[in-house]
């Protein structure tokens, strides 16, 4: 029982089971939204988002990766683009994006 107890101990570890991704304040979303929005506006890019994947935010720098869908809804498909955002006037503004 105790192999088996240590196994399973292991295996949680190792497989991350544990390491559960930080919520991302509804606040800090929405600017993140606004930015992202703004940044695909600016660029011509007929993109929303469909979901949060996840946050890291350092100081007034952050990395966002969103999963992204044609504006539209004619296509099936939802790549990851990664945002890269800086604070500015109190507000995150999307920087760059690199698509997945």
């Amino acid at each position: 029982m105790k192999r088996l107890l240590s196994l399973v101990a292991v295996m949680f570890i190792f497989c991350g089971c544990g390491d559960a991704q930080k919520e991302i304040d509804p606040a800090t979303k929405k600017q993140f939204s606004d930015g992202i929005a703004a940044y695909c506006k600016s660029k011509s890019m007929g993109m929303k988002i469909k979901s949060f994947e996840s946050a890291d935010v350092k100081g007034d720098q952050a990395t966002v990766i969103c999963k992204m869908e044609e504006a539209g809804g004619l296509y099936n498909m939802a790549p990851k683009w990664t945002f890269k955002f800086k604070k500015q006037n109190g507000k995150w503004v999307a920087l760059e994006h690199i698509a997945k």
